[in-house]
């Protein structure tokens, strides 16, 4: 029986081609070995053609596309057992972890850019902002969402310093009544070099912001020059953030575009950090830290397919609770996998659920925060 399959065998793989050690790692092998294995490396003393690369290619993305459809199966309708399955050794008829989670979050965030393109949104006009609260998302203005366009109309009208001003991230050392032009706070740059760093940064950029508003003078060179101030590549670089705060309005869509793209790999750092918390509060479990990180990559990747569906759901039929449900699902979805792989009673699993969601919000506050600082410097 065993002789009829090989001789069947076609390709690179035919029995006529195989060796008697492996051509990677000189392991030995048998003429019934298809795989070295010890490497997994194809026993085949053949030289691959073009045909032999286009079958293996498109038989590793089959192969990868049964297991995609099962691994997706499985996810969605059985919460935890995937995880539970994996971290028993069960592998071979699922995708692994880290890659399944890239392939769902980048096909999200596809999704995502599609439906909300913040690149050439100016917050400062009305139609932009109308177009993007009509998309389900809350455009607010003192925590009071702008339902229509009068309300859009009379926040605009007051100027974006006003609705959408980054005073509360950089503050100016002298009150903004008292200055009538940047000429009031100048100070030189032989001055600037007797101050400490941060000293150093708030003047300047203090003034950096209020030259532009009397000057309208955006570009970076031309502003140090008239200003008679050193331009150097950091001297550059506060002008220009200078620049971003006083037109945020007009910037802020480009640069939550900008902070989108940048999300995916965000969160692909972010899990290992709350792995480590989860790893924490069951200590007294019998699981590795890697197991805990493949949970969380699993119902991470939950997450996005039911708030991609419901993003979608939301845009074709023009609602705006459709994601909010399915993530409310999710959290049940959460739940259910939590006393599925963790095996624990009812009582633990509400008490840790609880606890869990505390320290990711928090962490993904800080992480917010911090991505968005990081994305603001960098665009």
């Amino acid at each position: 029986m065993g002789s009829t399959n090989l001789t069947k065998t076609a390709g690179r793989k035919a029995t006529k081609y195989r060796g008697a050690s492996c051509l990677n790692c000189g392991h030995p092998l048998d003429l019934s070995d298809i795989y070295c294995s010890y490497c997994s490396q194809i026993n085949s003393l053949k030289k691959p053609t073009l045909k032999d690369f286009f079958d293996e290619f498109f038989a590793n993305i089959f192969s990868y596309d049964s297991s995609f459809r099962k691994t997706l199966t499985t996810l969605v309708f059985k919460p935890g057992k995937i995880t539970k399955e994996f971290t028993e050794g069960k592998r071979k008829k699922y995708a692994n972890p880290f890659q399944f989670y890239l392939s769902i979050s980048f096909i999200f965030f596809i999704i995502w850019g599609a439906i909300y393109n913040f690149d050439d949104v100016n917050f400062n006009d009305t139609e932009d902002i109308k177009s993007l609260n009509e998309k389900g998302l809350n455009i607010s203005k003192d925590g009071v969402r702008l339902e229509n366009s009068t309300e859009l109309d009379s926040i605009l009208s007051q100027g974006s310093s006003q609705s959408f001003a980054l005073d509360s991230i950089i503050s100016r050392s002298t009150s903004k009544d008292s200055i009538k032009t940047y000429k009031d706070i100048f100070i030189s740059e032989e001055a600037l070099d007797t101050l400490g760093l941060y000293k150093n940064f708030e003047k300047r950029i203090s003034l950096y912001r209020q030259f532009h508003e009397d000057t309208e003078i955006k570009k970076p060179k031309k502003g140090l020059d008239s200003l008679k101030h050193t331009k150097t590549r950091y001297h550059k670089w506060i002008y220009k953030k200078a620049v971003d705060t006083n037109t945020v309005g007009e910037n802020l869509g480009g640069m939550i575009g900008y902070f989108m793209k940048q999300v995916p790999v965000v969160i692909f750092f972010f899990l290992p950090i709350f792995a480590l918390f989860v790893k924490i509060l069951y200590i007294r479990r019998n699981f590795t830290y890697i197991d805990h990180l493949i949970f969380l990559f699993h119902t991470q990747t939950m997450f996005f397919v039911l708030f991609g569906i419901g993003i979608i759901i939301d845009t074709i039929f023009n609602i705006n609770y459709a994601t909010t449900i399915l993530i409310l699902l999710f959290l049940l979805y959460l739940y259910k996998a939590l006393r599925k792989f963790y095996n624990q009673g009812r009582i633990k699993t509400i008490v840790k659920f609880f606890i869990l969601n505390s320290i990711f919000f928090i962490l993904a506050f800080i992480g917010a925060i911090f991505a968005f600082a990081i994305s603001f410097a960098t665009y």
